[in-house]
């Protein structure tokens, strides 16, 4: 990538950002040590292949067209957007993964041709799809601490308005602790919002059912989290349905069904 420019997390140490520059540089020039969560398009997320200490994970948004790049500009970068939202979440102690740098590259500065966000990879950690797809999971383990990162959500204001479970990852220690990805689409919770916790949540429901989580092990949780989080029933038994048809639909048109 040409002219990379980064702006670090203020707690980044100088030692730190000098030896992040090449260590990005190699985590993206070099496809026999890397894996991509996403590959292709206009994103792509990369992470070391290696559970070394420390692991990155580069999230890359390319801006290929010339009116792209001009948005970029005016509008301002979407990694950048994505790490004030991390530092805000951050600041009122939600749970995420550590963000060291966004940073621009292409031509020049000002008109790049993309942008990206470095943060630490969380080692041993996998998402919360993954977890519930685990034929050896225990349903009434996941209650309690994703009951609990929804209300943390609720307590600092907060909404995310893409709940699925490729966005909470979860570590596999004797205690697994819960963090929040995708941080651009965690606002602020407006007053009067259409987005509410049970339209999250049938997000994450539905999407699970779409992407091969048992129904038993969905209507499992689906019972627990509208207790715990006093939901309304009726309005979450429609929107997982909802959000299962909408991403059985999506699924099909990209050929993963």
């Amino acid at each position: 990538m040409e002219n990379l420019h980064f702006c670090f997390h203020p707690s980044i140490s100088p030692e730190e950002r000098s030896n992040l520059l090449p260590k990005v540089h190699e985590l993206l020039s070099d496809p026999e040590n890397r894996v991509g969560v996403r590959a292709g398009g206009r994103r792509e997320i990369w992470m070391n292949s290696e559970e070394m200490t420390p692991s990155l994970v580069v999230k890359v948004n390319y801006s290929r067209t010339w009116t792209r790049r001009l948005k970029q500009l005016f509008r301002g970068s979407k990694s950048r957007m994505e790490f004030d939202s991390y530092r805000a979440l951050e600041e009122v102690g939600l749970p995420i993964p550590r963000v060291l740098a966004w940073g621009t590259f292409g031509v020049s500065r000002w008109i790049a041709s993309g942008c990206l966000l470095v943060s630490y990879r969380l080692l041993g950690a996998s998402t919360l799809l993954q977890r519930l797809q685990d034929p050896g999971l225990d349903v009434d383990a996941v209650v309690g601490p994703l009951s609990e990162l929804l209300r943390a959500l609720q307590r600092a204001g907060f909404e995310h308005h893409d709940l699925r479970g490729r966005n909470i990852l979860v570590t596999t220690e004797n205690v697994p602790r819960y963090f929040l990805l995708d941080a651009r689409e965690i606002r602020p919770e407006v007053k009067g919002s259409k987005q509410t916790v049970e339209e999250s949540v049938g997000k994450l429901l539905g999407y699970s059912l779409a992407q091969d989580v048992d129904a038993s092990r969905i209507k499992i949780l689906k019972e627990n989290l509208r207790r715990n989080l006093d939901l309304d029933e009726d309005f979450l038994e429609s929107s997982t349905e909802r959000y299962r048809l909408y991403a059985e639909a999506r699924l099909k048109r990209k050929g993963h069904l």
